[in-house]
């Protein structure tokens, strides 16, 4: 157990610190701690020096600490991300432990980081992550206080809730409250949910979220209106931000997270207890189940739909699929784990049928190499798993085909993150670089037309936007001093006495390139983009 528990810590962290900030997520979620770290404002986030109040600040004050004790980097960009992830594993074993036995507790652990959707999460740098481990992690606690009766949790519960507000926001109130609502409709057991004791503990939460909120509402006027309105309710009912999917979008999603496993979901859920209406006892695996369905249900209403989102479901998902691992038949279990040699497959037509991998894909790749390399070792560990798991299963050692199930579904999702380098279009990090090398004391530094999100991070210099708004929409309408407009007022400042640097897109420049003047030479190239310098 030891030697399984030390593999899985060094598979789980092995590439935090070789890949690339990936745009446009990582490259800005790592960029505003770092702007907090710089600037010692820990209160109003700021993307590339403009106010950002996209999202609450759990994540940017976890990584602008790490930032603080072992300074910015790719690995301390991601590190919360997959610190919170192993909480998230750690909750699985304890609830499922609590509620079954140590085997289901164990088997519910590996479930969760074996899951290809929660290592992706946890090896990126965004708040998604953290809003699912602690919230997942709050309705395993729930289910354990009242199945097994022990009202000292319930301060853990409302810690995990506030925490999860600070995180994401309003989400850490709705999900629980509509399963909440929905169980007590199932099993018309609502007076047990009414108890003061458990209740009281709600202040603990108002505690944790007040202060942050009342403090950034005083120095920025705007914030209440484009947090909650904006960001919370348009973003839910209107595609605003484009991320709009059909309705299924999400029961895919689902099922291709827990691949390894995806063939015991249908028994897993458990969407009737008879029990839990007999007696009054508390149902925990009713309970998980529906919230389950309400997580992946409520996103799927939603106008934005993006896969990370219903992470705060694979928690809880962990503990039923590990249930229903154990008690499944032989076969049931062993079957389960061939759709790791499928996908192999699947990778395998991908690397070695380009026209197919292209129209898949849609990215230019720039290591072919590199691709095929890691895509190869990706293959090779998922058909070998699966295949060796399958035959664990079939002699009955169900706890011992789980490990190497999700084992090997971590160490191939590792090796294709490893070949996600091949794609060099996804960072902007060499432009990036760049710009840090020839930057001087005065130099002012440009994102034209786009907003690269990472820039700042690697050049440790914000630029100055050209005609790109997005996300920082807000925060240009109330500091529009800090922005410039259209191209042709950048070719202006851009002509004024001072070294200044430039990245945008090889039209752009073209199209520009006669009124940035004779001395304007492109010194970087990356994909699509350019890096252009003026002496």
């Amino acid at each position: 157990m030891a030697l399984t528990i030390a593999l899985t810590v060094v598979l789980w962290m092995s590439t935090l610190s070789v890949r690339p900030l990936y745009e446009p997520d990582e490259g800005r979620y790592a960029e505003v701690p770092r702007e907090m770290f710089v600037s010692g404002d820990w209160v109003t986030p700021r993307l590339n020096g403009i106010k950002f109040f996209d999202k609450p600040p759990l994540q940017y004050w976890a990584t602008a600490s790490a930032y603080t004790l072992f300074g910015p980097s790719e690995w301390t960009a991601r590190i919360w991300s997959a610190l919170v992830g192993l909480l998230g594993a750690l909750a699985a074993w304890w609830a499922a432990r609590s509620l079954y036995d140590t085997r289901i507790g164990l088997a519910s652990a590996l479930v969760l980081i074996g899951a290809p959707l929660w290592i992706l999460g946890s090896n990126l740098t965004t708040t998604d992550i953290g809003v699912g481990a602690l919230l997942g992690s709050a309705a395993l606690v729930f289910a354990v206080a009242y199945q097994n009766r022990e009202p000292r949790l319930y301060p853990l519960i409302w810690l995990l809730v506030g925490l999860a507000f600070l995180a994401k926001g309003l989400i850490a109130l709705v999900l629980p409250g509509i399963t909440l609502l929905l169980y007590g409709a199932v099993t018309r057991q609502f007076s047990a949910f009414f108890s003061a004791r458990f209740w009281r503990w709600s202040l603990l939460a108002v505690a944790i979220t007040m202060p942050w909120f009342v403090v950034v509402s005083q120095r920025n006027p705007e914030f209440l209106n484009y947090f909650f309105i904006h960001e919370h309710f348009a973003r839910f009912s209107s595609s605003v931000h484009e991320r709009d999917k059909p309705f299924w979008f999400f029961l895919a999603v689902g099922a291709a997270g827990v691949l390894p496993f995806m063939g015991l979901i249908p028994r897993a859920i458990a969407l009737r207890s008879r029990s839990a209406q007999a007696t009054p006892g508390f149902d925990a695996r009713l309970f998980l189940s529906l919230w389950v369905v309400v997580v992946i249900a409520f996103f799927s209403i939603s106008r934005s739909k993006l896969p990370l989102y219903i992470l705060p479901a694979l928690p809880p998902v962990a503990v039923l699929l590990a249930y229903r691992s154990m008690t499944a038949a032989r076969p049931t279990l062993a079957a389960s784990f061939l759709a790791m040699p499928v996908l192999g497959v699947a990778i395998a037509v991908l690397l070695w049928h380009p026209t197919m991998s292209n129209a898949v894909l849609k990215l230019n790749i720039s290591n072919p190499a590199s691709l095929h390399t890691w895509g190869a070792i990706t293959m090779g560990i998922l058909v070998i798993g699966g295949f060796l798991a399958f035959g664990i299963a079939l002699r009955g050692h169900r706890l011992c085909a789980v490990a190497v199930a999700s084992l090997a579904t971590l160490a191939s999702l590792q090796a294709g993150l490893m070949a996600s380098r091949a794609f060099g279009s996804l960072s902007i990090k060499p432009l990036g670089l760049e710009a840090k090398a020839a930057s001087r004391d005065n130099t002012q530094l440009f994102n034209v037309g786009q907003i690269d999100r990472g820039l700042a991070f690697y050049a440790e210099r914000e630029p100055i936007i050209v005609g790109a708004r997005s996300e920082l929409d807000l925060g240009f309408s109330v500091e529009p001093d800090k922005w410039i407009a259209n191209e042709e007022a950048f070719a202006q400042r851009w002509l004024t006495p001072g070294h200044k640097l430039a990245v945008m897109r090889h039209e752009t420049f073209h199209r520009l390139r006669p009124l940035l003047g004779g001395n304007t030479t492109v010194i970087g190239r990356h994909g699509v983009n350019v890096l252009v310098q003026k002496p």
